[in-house]
């Protein structure tokens, strides 16, 4: 293949690459149209819970993209115990966060998401870096009663209402006779360390597949959410 050509064919497939992004960033766009319309329509109407509807074009939408950045992030992260799944269900959340944000006026929702992915990913390794850093520092420190007082002083509530109201939803909960042992266990896990990784619970579980822990978490939100939803 001469020069030439290769120079061509190199033009040809940028402009197909284009023409792909292009059309990307009007369905996209146009899903996401479709979800704040309904999300306005119903805050209209007082609605109670109006984010939860008109979401099924916009996901659909966006799928292939959240796999394929989990897919990704996760690759460069196993190191710090961070998994494709944990990355998937942040970015699922983070399409909702960015949907809401976005005004339609700047760019487009296509540009504004893939920013606004790339932001959670770094955010969820800096989280885990971060813990990392917390179990470490603990480690050296955990004999030092100073450094044990200044954690006290901390993490003490500004008020009585503060801490009074959670810890007696928290004593329901724990008492809650429809889950079983092993649900159980993972909410007293989780009420430790409520930012811990599918990994993290599946190690807490004694369980080796992060879907295991996944579907135990499902079972038991589904069982607690009466306590924190109207």
């Amino acid at each position: 293949m001469s020069t030439i050509q290769r120079k061509g064919r190199e033009a040809i497939e940028q402009l197909e690459r284009q023409q792909f992004f292009n059309k990307r960033r009007k369905q996209v766009d146009a899903a996401w149209a479709e979800y704040i319309t309904e999300v306005y329509d119903r805050v209209d109407k007082e609605d109670e819970k109006p984010y939860h509807y008109g979401f099924d074009a916009l996901s659909a939408q966006t799928d292939a993209f959240v796999r394929r950045e989990a897919e990704k992030w996760a690759r460069s992260c196993r190191k710090y115990r961070l998994y494709e799944d944990d990355f998937e269900s942040h970015f699922r959340y983070t399409v909702v966060k960015a949907a809401l944000k976005y005004d339609g006026q700047r760019g487009t929702f296509f540009d504004l998401l893939g920013t606004a992915i790339k932001n959670a990913g770094r955010d969820l390794v800096r989280n885990a870096l971060t813990k990392k850093n917390r179990i470490n520092h603990l480690a050296l420190s955990i004999d030092d009663e100073s450094a044990s007082k200044k954690v006290a002083k901390i993490a003490a509530p500004h008020t009585t209402e503060d801490i009074v109201l959670p810890r007696l939803i928290i004593a329901e909960m724990e008492t809650d006779t429809s889950l079983t042992e092993q649900e159980r266990q993972l909410f007293e896990f989780l009420k430790a360390d409520p930012d811990a990784t599918l990994q993290e619970m599946a190690d807490a579980l004694g369980v080796r597949d992060r879907k295991q822990a996944s579907r135990v978490k499902q079972r038991m939100a589904d069982k607690l959410r009466k306590y924190y939803e109207d």
